[in-house]
């Protein structure tokens, strides 16, 4: 212990003294007891959030207790409903969601009226979890403290009745200033997310002239046909059940088990959809929670790096690149519906702040998110074609067939590769700022990296200083494997290997 406290001292840490007890660690037979947890922090901490307290808080099942760095206690706000998997087990859920589901009459439009019976659903929830449940809750925290008061009995010197009490601020800091109560915290979240999911009405230049492959009518009647009974099911049973749709907190845990009562009106909905193409807003709100082998050649690598790629997204962007694509009306205002509106709320600390309208963005976690950006991504590989096509930028050559690839792309995971030469730095330069222009997809040229092989030093430190970017160094990753690395040694292949 010596050695640690010599440690401590000379990285500069404070060892945070402990409130409420004495011994974090108890042995399950009874006859050890020590201080084994702690909580360390710097100097430059200490001044940053001021003075903290940490507690000792009761364990239950585990021979440590949990500590508490106790900040204030600022009020945040309500935290948002969420559904208990447990009530699935309960033998009257079933028979309750039945009689609550058929008692509720509204009239109006199905996504309105199934909005109205969750939102009835859900107070009534939260009653009946405190009559069924609210006695285990109970029975659990007597439990924890009757191992509280074991663990008190077991220690060698009393409790301190001086307990020292710590003002602490919480707080924030936003540019020079240093916010700290919850008010001004949420507020400065909200502004800043108002920013980033903005968007400037402006004319973007457009990729008139890129070739780009289309749909056929028939694939088009074949995306624009009706719901089936079967797809909706489908979709339902094969989703993750702890995943939420919507911010209304029930997950498709509850869908699965009650989804002979709800199918009707989810039907219903489903129909009305296919011909207005319109949603209730509460559908559309959500949560925020903050490769060349070995070669004589010469060959540059640009991997191109996106400034918060799926936030950036420019909707008008994304309509150009679908029509591009021969996507039909109806598909498109389907998408309108469900992508190009929608608001959100940060929840902080717990707790949600007011709705941010979304302007621009895809929201990370939809299942067409990943597709839909392929699609602008490949407004991006269009124009790399085109540029080879021209003759303006020199890809690397594969094989003795004389196969080019200029670029590789999978979702925002760009890499651009040709030859060494300052006429493809050039072209690279002019494509990616018209790309940025055209999509609201921002280059950070500062985390984006030039990478070499076969290239002189001199080369990649003008090209560097050029793009305005970082050196890059091989082997490096793509897509979570290492490149240009051995292909025969198996510390290459781990990583593929653990996901397997």
């Amino acid at each position: 212990m010596r050695e640690f406290g010599g440690f401590i001292d000379g990285m500069g840490l404070v060892d945070l003294p402990l409130l409420g007890r004495r011994y974090t660690w108890f042995h399950p037979s009874g006859r050890a007891i020590s201080r084994i947890d702690r909580v360390l922090v710097s100097l430059k901490w200490l001044q940053c959030w001021g003075q903290s307290s940490l507690w000792i808080l009761p364990r239950d099942v585990s021979d440590h207790c949990p500590l508490l760095l106790k900040r204030n206690g600022y009020d945040w706000g309500p935290k948002p409903f969420r559904f208990n998997n447990a009530w699935l087990e309960h033998k009257d859920f079933n028979k309750l969601v039945e009689e609550v589901w058929r008692g509720i009459n509204e009239v109006g439009w199905m996504g309105f009226i199934l909005k109205e019976k969750l939102k009835g659903l859900k107070v009534l929830l939260k009653a009946w979890h405190k009559v069924e449940f609210g006695g285990g809750e109970k029975r659990i925290a007597e439990l924890i403290e009757d191992i509280k008061d074991l663990d008190i009995r077991g220690e060698l010197v009393g409790l301190s009745e001086q307990a020292r009490q710590s003002k602490f601020t919480d707080g924030t800091q936003v540019g020079d200033v240093w916010l700290e109560s919850p008010l001004l915290i949420r507020d400065a979240v909200v502004n800043y997310f108002e920013v980033l999911f903005s968007s400037i009405q402006r004319r973007r230049p457009l990729l008139n002239g890129v070739q780009f492959p289309l749909l056929s009518e028939a694939e088009n009647l074949l995306l624009a046909r009706p719901f089936s009974d079967s797809e909706i099911s489908y979709v339902v049973r094969i989703s993750d059940g702890n995943k939420s749709p919507g911010p209304n907190g029930f997950n498709f845990a509850f869908l699965k088990n009650c989804w002979d009562t709800i199918k009707g009106e989810v039907r219903i909905m489903f129909d009305q959809f296919h011909g207005n193409a319109s949603l209730p807003m509460s559908f559309l709100s959500y949560f925020v929670a903050l490769i060349p082998k070995k070669t004589r050649k010469e060959v540059v690598v640009f991997k191109v790096d996106f400034v918060k790629a799926y936030d950036s997204v420019d909707w008008g962007f994304l309509e150009y690149m679908l029509r591009r694509f021969g996507f039909c009306d109806k598909w498109i205002d389907w998408l309108r519906a469900c992508v190009f509106v929608g608001s959100m709320s940060i929840l902080a600390n717990g707790s949600p702040t007011r709705e941010i309208d979304i302007q621009r963005g895809l929201m990370q976690g939809d299942p067409l998110a990943s597709f839909l950006f392929l699609s602008v991504a490949e407004g991006f590989g269009g124009v790399m074609r085109r540029v080879v096509e021209l003759d303006l930028f020199k890809g690397f050559m594969v094989g003795r067939n004389g196969f080019v690839v200029s670029h590789l792309q999978y979702a925002g995971d760009t890499l651009c590769i040709g030859e060494a030469s300052s006429q493809n730095l050039w072209t690279l330069k002019a494509i990616l700022r018209g790309f940025e222009m055209a999509s609201g997809l921002k280059i950070n040229f500062s985390k984006s990296c030039l990478l070499g092989v076969n290239v002189t030093e001199e080369f990649l430190d003008i090209g560097c200083s050029f793009l305005n970017c970082k050196r890059g160094e091989v082997p490096f990753k793509y897509l979570g494997l290492p490149v240009g690395a051995n292909p025969r040694r198996l510390i290459t292949w781990e990583p593929l290997l653990e996901q397997v």
